[in-house]
């Protein structure tokens, strides 16, 4: 579902983001966490992540992975 949205955001010229979920999984498992410290890290994290996009790969289903790149190339 997370593509379909990433895709139809990048469509209307939206800002998106790409969650890095290693990032993310790190700092849930880190129990010792403030929630300033989690909010900075979490910005911190995916500070060079918003607006960026990710090209479908040619095996993959553009109805699976909604084109964020392209579409006049499908």
């Amino acid at each position: 579902m997370h593509n379909a949205v990433e895709g139809h955001r990048t469509y209307e010229n939206l800002k998106t983001i790409r969650p890095n979920m290693g990032l993310l999984g790190q700092l849930f498992l880190n129990k010792s966490l403030t929630w300033q410290e989690f909010e900075e890290a979490v910005i911190k994290g995916h500070n060079s992540r918003q607006g960026l996009l990710r090209l479908r790969k040619p095996e993959q289903s553009i109805y699976t992975y909604p084109a964020p790149d392209c579409m006049c190339n499908a």
